[in-house]
């Protein structure tokens, strides 16, 4: 029988008890449950916040140092073959790629995967961060993409050659979600429209922009 390939994959993998969930969590969830990477030997590494808001910087820098300790000790028991990491904006960014750069110590090859468009938002804002998700994130085999506008922002802001970068389409949304639009019962009759969001109220979200949108489209 063929030895598979380890990948390990910083994600969200919360355990049972954990009440905080993100939709890195379902997204990884669908990863690793998926008959594309049943070839792999998957070692999931979970990197979920505690709480919602995050904690303060003290304690998210001590949890951030526990967890890149772990993640060390992680390469060196494991030696994966490839190494997948999730990635939100901040803080998150900048642990994420130093777990990149780790990877790529060991001579493990580094797939970021940032699912924060505020990122983009932030390295636009400030030459510091700039300067530190550009070295970081270089340190990738392949920067993937969740669209156009992510492949632009690698190429054109982070100096990421086009041929290391990959764009991944969502793949959170299943063949039974999208069926929903079609089974669902519209009475046109009524003068209200309902809409119906799902997710954190913070503005990172985007609810500001969603909610001037509506006033634009309905006032």
């Amino acid at each position: 029988m063929k030895k598979k390939n380890k990948l390990l994959i910083v994600g969200s993998f919360p355990s049972g008890k954990r009440m905080i969930y993100g939709g890195i969590a379902r997204s990884s969830e669908i990863l690793i449950n998926s008959k594309s990477f049943s070839r792999f030997q998957i070692i999931k590494f979970d990197s979920s916040q505690i709480s919602n808001p995050p904690p303060n910087i003290i304690i998210r820098s001590f949890l951030a140092f526990i967890r890149l300790i772990k993640f060390i000790l992680t390469i060196i028991t494991v030696r994966p073959d490839a190494v997948l990491v999730f990635c939100s904006d901040g803080a998150s960014a900048i642990e994420k790629g130093v777990m990149i750069f780790i990877s790529k110590i060991f001579k493990a090859k580094g797939y970021i995967f940032p699912r924060a468009g505020n990122l983009i938002v932030q390295v636009k804002k400030s030459k510091t961060m700039l300067w530190v998700i550009k070295t970081l994130f270089n340190n990738a085999t392949i920067f993937l993409c969740q669209g156009d506008q992510w492949r632009k922002f690698a190429i054109n802001s982070l100096k990421i050659n086009p041929q290391m970068t990959e764009i991944i389409s969502n793949w959170s949304a299943s063949n039974d979600l999208i069926s929903l639009g079609d089974r669902r019962k519209i009475n046109k009759s009524l003068p209200l429209t309902k809409i119906l969001y799902i997710g954190w109220l913070e503005k990172e979200k985007g609810i500001n922009e969603l909610m001037e949108a509506f006033s634009r489209l309905y006032l």
